[in-house]
């Protein structure tokens, strides 16, 4: 009688070298439990990429929810989840850590709420005892989110400016390098410097990430290191329009480059030699007690439409409200 070997799926074997590495890392503070969902609540420092939230499910958003259309586009695309979930259970758990008798949601917030919509009152989590450091949850969250194959370009970018700014306020440095970043998330050099090029990119560039419109990291990075104003414009146009990488390199080398000199670089360059770094913090809400702070002054309540739209949630919405703000107060006269 021939034996048959015993042997573990590949998506199984993975799971378990996941659970055994996350578990080496977080040695005497973390445990698998299964907890309720009605006990798991979001940590309200982690910025979002969904408007839909537990107290919408598991019942389709109302119709009468402002944001209804949006919630019901991300409830549509939980669906297959879901489904996956009735049918097979929840392959890979959820992160949370314990905040007195609720768990704050680490990474998993897609795979929690699909689990409502299936139905579950509970879900499979690794536990932390206690909140990790804002480096080392920026890092779970990455590592937990870079393989779901829908993760956007935007959500990447949103992500790892947090691992950055993290690094750097935990490391004392101004900026980051391509090399510190490859050695951070196990990426190469060259994709490093990518993400580095684009995460410096101007607003427009981020825009056409943000809304899905550009979705290649490579062809991104490309746009981003164009120098001249109209040629980057031309090269973005083409990405929107699903030009290959191949196509935007022979379109950026073909365009005629402006014949306009450059009057404003001496100038650039000389404010740069005397400008003041306000530093770099992670906290939105110091940001935005600094920003309600300048604005209680008489001389500058006439700039609170600067940020009346500003996104909350959204790291690079802050950044450039802030900075149009900086730019309106020098103007009058406080530089």
């Amino acid at each position: 009688m021939v034996k048959k070997k015993f042997q573990l799926s590949s998506q199984l074997t993975k799971g378990l070298e996941e659970t055994v590495a996350v578990a080496h890392t977080y040695s005497g503070s973390l445990r698998i439990e299964v907890i309720s969902l009605g006990k798991i609540v979001l940590d309200e420092d982690n910025p979002r990429s969904l408007t839909i939230g537990l107290g919408d499910l598991p019942d389709c958003p109302a119709k009468n929810d402002p944001l209804y259309k949006q919630k019901m586009l991300d409830y549509e695309n939980l669906l297959s989840m879901a489904n996956s979930i009735k049918r097979e259970g929840l392959l890979n758990p959820i992160i949370v850590y314990k905040a007195g008798d609720l768990y704050k949601l680490v990474a998993g917030e897609r795979r929690t709420l699909a689990s409502k919509i299936a139905g579950k009152e509970d879900i499979q989590a690794k536990v932390l005892e206690g909140k990790p450091s804002p480096l080392k949850l920026s890092m779970l969250q990455w590592y937990e989110n870079i393989e779901r194959e829908d993760l956007t370009l935007w959500e990447r970018m949103v992500n790892l400016q947090q691992i950055i700014s993290n690094y750097e306020i935990n490391q004392g440095i101004q900026k980051i390098s391509p090399k510190e970043l490859k050695d951070l998330i196990g990426c190469s050099v060259q994709q490093a410097t990518n993400y580095c090029c684009v995460l410096e990119s101007e607003d427009k560039l981020k825009e056409a990430i943000k809304a899905n419109k550009l979705r290649n990291l490579e062809k991104a990075a490309l746009v981003a290191r164009v120098v001249d104003p109209r040629i980057k414009e031309k090269a973005l146009e083409g990405c929107i329009n699903g030009a290959t990488l191949s196509q935007l390199k022979v379109l950026i080398s073909s365009t005629p480059k402006l014949n306009k000199p450059n009057t404003e670089e001496p100038e650039r360059r000389g404010r740069q030699a005397t400008r003041i770094n306000l530093g770099a913090t992670k906290s939105i809400s110091t940001v935005k007690s600094l920003i309600d702070a300048i604005l209680q002054v008489d001389k500058y309540k006439k700039l609170q439409n600067i940020v009346k739209d500003t996104d909350w949630q959204d790291f690079a919405s802050i950044a450039k409200s802030f900075q149009t703000l900086i730019q309106e107060m020098e103007k009058e006269g406080v530089a």
